[in-house]
């Protein structure tokens, strides 16, 4: 990120501070509110499909699709970076990731590095693995970052504006590429159910996913009340890196009875139950 800010030297007027120190803080809260809303840029400039890339033995390598959603020429880069679940089911880059991360990027190749596109242009990336037969039996991923350089804007030099403000963000988005090989199993269950009403507006369901076996989890949460539906989590994952995720689960209604919690295989795998829990009320 480069951020330069400019801004003139208050002069005698007592009030001069004051109308800086609020610009200032506009700024701050701008540039804040513009890093909370980085994620939904980076989507806004990008697309990319499939949202996850899966390898096997049988098929070692796979495209993906880029295309530029936005309104005008955009340059992006491709890396492969190490991100590590965490409990909360978010996924952070680690400098000390676990090494079947590392053994899995060694092998891992991917073409083009860098490329630009004008406005609905589409590039085609290919992933593959080089030498498969180097890698233990085991469940593998790591994820490929595509950052978006977005133009440089110009600062506002308008003589009424105190704090100029030129800021170029290189924003991004990344996408799991996962391997499995060998005999790999995996099972999940749900525990620790609780139910929170404190506020009638917004109920939510908390649960942990635990996960057990040499292989990952995917799959999507749905919470019942009785047959119906009232909340639900699509692609919920449990990465070998960690043995159970904390879930929150908003739900659309007050539960009028018993809540089953349910962990199912997505639609295209058919809905196959994996773990299903119920709690009383």
């Amino acid at each position: 990120m480069k951020r330069d800010i400019q801004s003139t030297e208050a002069g005698t007027d007592p009030c001069a501070g004051l109308g800086r120190l609020r610009r200032q803080m506009l700024f701050g809260m701008i540039l804040g509110l513009t890093l909370a809303l980085l994620p939904l840029l980076a989507q806004a400039e990008i697309l990319i499909t499939p949202g996850r890339v899966h390898l096997d033995e049988r098929r070692p390598a796979a495209t993906i699709t880029l295309s530029n959603s936005a309104d005008g020429e955009r340059s992006y880069t491709l890396a492969l970076v190490s991100m590590v679940m965490q409990e909360d089911g978010t996924v952070r880059e680690s400098e000390t990731p676990p090494a079947f991360m590392n053994d899995f990027r060694d092998e891992l190749r991917f073409s083009p590095q860098s490329l630009t596109l004008q406005p609905g242009e589409t590039q085609t990336v290919r992933v593959a693995l080089k030498r498969a037969k180097r890698l233990s039996d085991g469940d593998y991923h790591i994820h490929m970052r595509v950052s978006v350089e977005a133009p440089e804007q110009p600062a506002d030099t308008g003589e009424e504006q105190a704090v100029g403000v030129q800021v170029r963000f290189n924003i991004g988005v990344a996408l799991p590429i996962l391997y499995r090989q060998g005999q790999i199993e995996a099972t999940g269950t749900l525990d620790a159910l609780r139910l929170d009403t404190n506020d009638p507006g917004a109920p939510f369901l908390e649960a942990r996913l635990e996960r057990k076996g040499n292989g990952s989890l995917y799959g999507d949460v749905l919470v019942l009340s009785g047959d119906k539906p009232i909340g639900r989590l699509n692609g919920v994952a449990v990465y070998t890196e960690i043995a159970a995720r904390r879930l929150q689960i908003p739900l659309a209604a007050l539960p009028s009875g018993p809540l089953t919690l349910r962990y199912q295989t997505p639609k295209d795998q058919g809905e196959k139950v994996m773990a299903e829990r119920s709690l009383q009320r």
